[in-house]
């Protein structure tokens, strides 16, 4: 009985038995920093989270039908005030991470992460 209790535990440390799979089926650590994405000059939308009383910047996932990218700014004073209108199109660049204290998803197809950084941010300008 003790060595196939020995045998179970080495086979579970080897195959890594205690780590959750995340999305993509990669074993992922709970000790594991949170994910960085950096955007650059990603086309989004300025809307206002009035259960968060911030403005947001949302934009659509590359290669997806639905799927949708939420970015809730660390700061409110992040989103440059001649941009805080609803519905507007911009342009913006910085750093997105994971952040586990942000509200869950609303829809499916959307993931929340917050923007720790902008770097810059503008309209959207067809021409």
């Amino acid at each position: 009985m003790k060595a196939l209790l020995f045998y179970c535990t080495l086979l579970c440390l080897l195959w890594g038995c205690g780590t959750r799979k995340s999305e993509t089926n990669k074993p992922i650590s709970a000790t594991k920093a949170m994910k960085e994405i950096r955007v650059d000059e990603q086309q989004g939308m300025v809307d206002y989270r009035e259960d968060l009383q911030k403005f947001i910047i949302t934009y659509h996932q590359k290669e997806t039908i639905d799927g949708q990218i939420t970015c809730i700014p660390a700061q409110n004073e992040m989103i440059p005030r001649d941009l805080q209108k609803p519905g507007i199109r911009v342009v913006f660049s910085g750093l997105l991470t994971e952040d586990p204290t942000l509200p869950p998803p609303r829809m499916g197809g959307e993931q929340v992460l917050l923007l720790k950084e902008l770097d810059s941010m503008h309209l959207y300008n067809k021409n």
